[in-house]
């Protein structure tokens, strides 16, 4: 256990250089939406192809319903960055292999701007080196798990890894500690089960629990289909092969999140109607109250996401997570055909079964007694809105409802 110990020791410190261009390098990395039913991860190799995994993107129509969306971060205040969003594009270039479980697909839109992350097949992929992953564990905001690991496991296609994963993580960039392509993370593997590559004389370092496909392995099996043209996608592959292997990837666990699965309610939902807003906007102003709660207080509401493609499976999972409800009832709330099919069917539900707290609060002058929601008690006197009160009276219900919402949150949560 010493030697294990001794190998995979953190080292003291970052240079700056590492750091700034981490930073840099996270905008190349994105969470791949597939059809909203799943959710793993992709990063851009030039301005319009990225690679994921085979089981995250199986063939080329499944792609077609995919997106990459960039950018889906926490900012330092806790708040989120605007979602920018890149519909797959297999038609003009999509190659999947099934043993390796890696897909290469281009992109509709080329992001120039962007960084990129090569695949070279040049990087440092010995054991005990050091190693990070640029993934989205659990379909959720990008995590950049720096220097978190080691490579314990060097084999002719896969690396085994001690970076933590989680479902999602499948398709991070895996780099070694000069920030260079090493692998593709793809899968978690029972430990005790190694599986065997190739030969026995191919592996070399000891086992562990995560998986890469080797970025050297990916290049030769581009090669096998047709000769890759970062510069010129345009013609279209939109094949799926399976090469023979000694191995297969049912042999481990793919890292992928299953939209259908029940998610944990560990965040506060905000439902509001646009047209309350106005110029008191609301719900940006009970967002500010809300921040020195810090980031333990996990805030959802449409801001989050850019209406796209997918939005409707990024309100449905928010949703399903939400321990909180809070609701700004306005007229247009009330009178929002959107809201009452698809946000308070759900969530009123979830209060009846599961215990979710619904908190309303009044903006505007309204008729919130007189519909189905009156049952529910308002934070303040629905005869007495926000929007009647100096501006001074506001904050102050604002900064009351805000702590309202951390009380409730930290007692069903059970978090002190």
């Amino acid at each position: 256990m010493a030697i294990l110990e001794t190998a995979i020791k953190q080292r003291e410190g970052m240079p700056p250089w590492f750091a700034q261009h981490a930073a840099s390098l996270a905008g190349a990395v994105g969470r791949v939406s597939v059809g909203g039913r799943a959710f793993g991860t992709g990063f851009l190799v030039a301005p319009h192809l990225i690679p994921t995994c085979c089981h995250v993107v199986p063939d080329a129509k499944t792609a077609t319903t995919g997106v990459i969306e960039f950018d889906y971060q926490r900012e330092e205040d806790g708040g989120f960055r605007r979602v920018t969003t890149g519909k797959l594009h297999p038609q003009r270039y999509f190659v999947a292999d099934q043993a390796l479980d890696f897909a290469l697909v281009a992109l509709e839109t080329e992001f120039q701007a962007r960084p990129v992350i090569p695949i070279t097949g040049d990087g440092h992929a010995a054991p005990g080196e050091l190693v990070s992953l640029f993934h989205h564990p659990l379909g959720g905001p990008l995590q950049l798990s720096l220097r978190a690991g080691a490579i314990l496991a060097s084999y002719d296609d896969v690396l085994h890894h001690s970076a933590g994963t989680q479902p999602g993580s499948a398709g991070a960039p895996l780099l070694d500690e000069n920030l260079r392509l090493v692998g593709v993370h793809h899968a978690s593997v029972k430990r005790g089960g190694e599986r065997a590559r190739t030969t026995p004389a191919s592996g070399t370092g000891m086992f562990i629990a995560n998986e890469a496909i080797r970025a050297s392995a990916i290049l030769p099996a581009l090669e096998h289909v047709e000769p890759l043209r970062f510069g010129q996608p345009e013609t279209a592959v939109g094949t799926s092969i399976s090469r023979p292997t000694t191995a297969q990837v049912s042999a481990a666990t793919a890292e992928l999140v299953d939209t259908g699965a029940p998610a944990a309610r560990d965040s506060v939902f905000i439902s509001y109607a646009r047209a309350d807003q106005g110029k008191r906007k609301w719900r940006e102003r009970l967002r500010t109250f809300l921040l020195p709660f810090g980031q333990d207080l996990d805030v959802w509401d449409d801001s989050r996401i850019e209406t796209g493609a997918q939005w409707r499976t990024e309100i449905d999972i928010a949703l399903k997570r939400a321990r909180i409800a809070v609701l700004l009832v306005g007229p247009s709330f009330l009178g929002s055909e959107f809201i009452a099919k698809n946000e308070l069917p759900p969530l009123l539900s979830a209060a009846a079964e599961d215990g979710v707290k619904v908190l309303p609060l009044i903006t505007n002058h309204c008729s919130y007694e007189r519909t189905a929601l009156g049952k529910y008690q308002a934070f303040n006197d629905p005869k007495k809105p926000l929007e009647a009160m100096e501006l001074a009276e506001q904050n102050r219900w604002l900064q009351r409802f805000a702590e309202r919402i951390d009380e409730a949150f930290r007692s069903l949560t059970g978090r002190s």
